[in-house]
């Protein structure tokens, strides 16, 4: 009887502890997109915005993930971590400048408030880690990165294209970088039909691809199931 209620005494103890160690996390964090932006500055190291929405499940679902996992919470800690409401007027304003649409959004800036790159949606852990790493390892922004490619293409820089054309709702543009990567590696198509087929539905929904574009999207992703089904 009595080592259960030590039991219970220490769980209670270990709650308590994690508690007050995740509102530390909490307080320390920057209180508005300014203040997140000075941060940034004086660190020295790019700012990650979250804007998100509590009707997301997207959303909730990285909001479980950032407070559970261990190296989605060491990524964070390479940047300024700001996340907010979709709703609250900075981030209106933010979203809007930038064209980027969907929940969630991430919007990586350098210290100068240029985009580094954007993304929509949160699937797993590793992918969005992933998605920091890379950006933190090359942080050009997206011009720049633009130009490079132009000059120079890689499969990396046109999947990070793609995926920024892709949170600004551009999906003829995305289909294009994404397939472009594809030539450019072909061993990333399996990863990359998928996400083919979402842009080119966002491209027909917005008018600059057809009905013909998004069925040889769909192609794509059963026949790639179907081999990979079969390995």
């Amino acid at each position: 009887m009595r080592s259960g209620k030590r039991l219970a005494t220490v769980l209670f103890l270990v709650a308590a502890f994690m508690l007050v160690v995740v509102s530390a996390v909490s307080a320390g964090g920057p209180k508005s997109l300014d203040e997140a932006k000075k941060m940034a500055l004086t660190r020295g190291v790019p700012l990650l915005v979250n804007v998100n929405g509590e009707w997301s499940s997207g959303c909730k679902d990285f909001k479980k993930a950032s407070s559970q996992d261990n190296q989605i919470r060491k990524a964070l800690k390479q940047v300024v971590f700001y996340t907010a409401s979709g709703e609250k007027s900075e981030c209106k304003a933010l979203t809007k400048k930038l064209n980027v649409n969907g929940l969630p959004d991430f919007v990586l800036l350098n210290s100068s408030g240029d985009m580094i790159n954007c993304w929509s949606g949160f699937d797993q852990a590793e992918g969005f880690i992933k998605r920091v790493q890379l950006a933190l390892e090359d942080p050009i922004t997206v011009e720049e990165r633009l130009v490079r490619y132009s000059e120079k293409p890689t499969a990396n820089d046109a999947v990070l294209l793609a995926r920024v054309h892709a949170a600004q709702s551009e999906g003829k543009k995305a289909v294009g970088f994404y397939r472009a990567a594809c030539k450019l590696d072909s061993d990333r198509r399996a990863e990359l039909v998928y996400p083919i087929f979402e842009a080119s539905a966002s491209g027909m929904k917005g008018k600059t691809l057809d009905a013909k574009a998004v069925f040889q999207a769909a192609d794509d992703v059963l026949r790639e199931g179907n081999a990979s089904s079969w390995e």
